[in-house]
């Protein structure tokens, strides 16, 4: 059985309104609807488990005194949290960061995450995502790829890997990654969109105009198409280079609002 008082993050001898207190600051924190599409989906859902069954006992009074006698389920004894509860109370802290676009603290308490468990790839992840908003895009295509090889699939993941690599000017890479979200989330406008400004930036106008009247027909207004066409000169040809950077730099900042709100 786990510490239950080590789960809601109290004390042992916290009040009723204190256990109820944090109970009610934890499900905000691990609501399903905070992490849909991001890093901590799965982990979100298992801590939410956890958290409701330590509360089912805790604000019983008494249910809370059978387990302090160690009687609850015939157990006698309780044991503290293993490693990993830890590591998922240093991510729940690092994304909420990363919500309140606390970077360098995310990418400290990811970097202590990783410390206790280097195979698991949420750091990874949420590291990642936060030096990309740092403009620090090497090292977060690295935490990012590190995110996939230790088996982060989310698409938000190969999304950032996409940004990243964008600003970089590799865009052969942003194009492999962004093809990757759009395959793991359907055929998302905005994905799209990014998509075909990478592939005009490179010249592939063929694939871009594909891409383009993708967009089109599944959401005529798209932001990131009104912006596109903003900078696009009649004839279908950028006026220069920087418009097309520029254009690929508005890209990423509308996905980036858009799609995760943290731009």
């Amino acid at each position: 059985m786990p510490d239950y008082y080590e789960v809601l993050g109290v004390r042992p001898d916290a009040s009723d309104e204190e256990i109820k207190s944090k109970y009610r600051e934890l499900v905000k924190m691990y609501h399903p609807d905070r992490h849909t599409n991001n890093p901590l989906q799965s982990l979100a859902e298992q801590k939410m488990k956890e958290i409701n069954e330590a509360y089912e006992v805790l604000g019983s009074p008494e249910k809370r005194r059978q387990y302090d006698g160690g009687n609850v389920g015939g157990a006698s004894s309780r044991y503290s949290s293993s490693t990993a509860g830890s590591y998922e109370a240093l991510i729940a802290q690092a994304n909420g960061d990363l919500s309140q676009r606390l970077w360098e603290r995310a990418v400290q308490l990811c970097t202590k995450a990783i410390g206790m468990n280097p195979s698991r790839y949420e750091a990874y992840a949420i590291r990642g995502m936060a030096r990309y908003q740092q403009n620090n895009h090497n090292s977060a295509i690295e935490d990012l790829n590190t995110a996939i090889s230790r088996g982060g699939r989310e698409e938000a993941i190969y999304a950032y890997l996409a940004f990243s690599s964008a600003e970089l000017g590799r865009h052969g890479e942003a194009i492999s990654a962004i093809n990757k979200a759009i395959e793991m989330g359907g055929r998302n406008p905005n994905y799209l969109a990014f998509l075909a400004i990478q592939y005009e930036t490179i010249g592939r106008s063929e694939e871009a105009r594909a891409a383009w009247d993708e967009v089109r027909r599944i959401d005529p207004n798209n932001e990131m198409l009104r912006r596109r066409d903003q900078a696009w000169r009649v004839g279908g040809t950028y006026i220069d280079k920087k418009d097309a950077g520029t254009a690929a730099a508005c890209a990423t900042c509308v996905l980036l609002d858009l799609l995760f709100n943290c731009c």
